[in-house]
């Protein structure tokens, strides 16, 4: 089937959950989002695929879900958004906790010499049918 294909060919070569092809910038979710492909769409996303990677014209995957009108990969591909989005905010407020305590243990002349370099979260938009 072409399922086992694509599971054959991702464990042969594991790159391709990521790749874009260069000239479209399309991956393999953004097609499988177009084709309404639940099952693929799944496993790619299990395996790493990145959700909310732009080709060239600037959609993502949703995108792609959302003008073949295929709503179920629409929603799979917003909660894989939120799935994302939490455990990112999640990750900044155990960084900032950490950072706290460690500023709490510090002398006070060093707090002043300690800055917080962090990367700005990303706004997610989706546009749901």
């Amino acid at each position: 089937s072409l399922y086992s294909e694509i599971i054959g060919a991702l464990e042969r070569s594991p790159y391709l959950v990521t790749y874009q092809i260069p000239s479209t910038g399309q991956s393999a979710l953004m097609v499988a989002a177009a084709s309404g492909n639940i099952r693929v769409i799944e496993l790619l996303l299990q395996r790493g695929a990145v959700w909310n990677a732009l080709d060239r014209l600037g959609k993502c995957a949703g995108n792609y879900a959302v003008d073949s009108g295929h709503q179920e990969a629409v929603n799979i591909l917003v909660e894989a958004a939120v799935r994302a989005e939490l455990l990112l905010g999640a990750t900044v407020r155990c960084q900032l906790q950490q950072q706290k305590q460690t500023n709490e243990k510090l002398p006070k002349s060093t707090n002043e010499d300690i800055s917080l370099d962090m990367a700005q979260p990303f706004k997610v938009t989706t546009t749901i049918l």
